[in-house]
């Protein structure tokens, strides 16, 4: 911070020199860092992020092979800020196919009220009456909602929709 201080003080205290040195450059003489440092840091970013995307777009591939996407790019955009709910998602497959059924369309869809989205809707596409329904999502929530809710952090919503 001491590199960034100007000689005109306006706050009537007297700090005595301005020291345009940083602090650690005052206390151990003779310390220089390589700019070839620096750039190698940033090079090691750039790998991390672009491994990261990667690995993101093949996230998001698995997501579409089980999910239908109503809006692709709010809910990729709303998976990009909160991507840990992604494997939380891929894993409440299997059980949502085996509480709605293996044939039961799934959706992935944002609602947005005011100011950015806060969860992501994950709808089981019900062709059937409105008390199976309701069977199939409590059955959902025993045998795997309730044990992992946590991990979500109240970003993930399990329902159903009627057709």
């Amino acid at each position: 911070m001491n590199g960034m201080l100007v000689s005109n003080q306006t706050s009537g205290n007297d700090w005595g020199e301005t020291a345009y040195a940083m602090l650690h450059e005052l206390s151990q003489p003779g310390l220089s860092i390589d700019p070839s440092y620096q750039g190698s840091v940033f090079e090691s970013l750039e790998r991390e992020m672009a491994q990261q995307e990667s690995e993101f777009v093949d996230t998001i591939t698995k997501l579409r092979s089980k999910f239908i996407f109503t809006d692709s790019v709010s809910v990729q955009s709303f998976l990009r800020t909160h991507r840990a709910l992604s494997s939380i998602l891929l894993e409440a497959v299997s059980y949502l196919k085996d509480c709605f059924g293996p044939d039961t369309p799934l959706t992935l869809e944002i609602a947005f009220d005011e100011g950015p989205a806060r969860a992501i809707y994950a709808l089981a596409l019900w062709k059937r009456d409105r008390a199976e329904s309701r069977a199939a999502l409590n059955r959902f929530d025993e045998i795997w909602w309730m044990d992992n809710l946590k991990k979500a952090g109240g970003r993930i919503v399990f329902d159903y929709e009627l057709l």
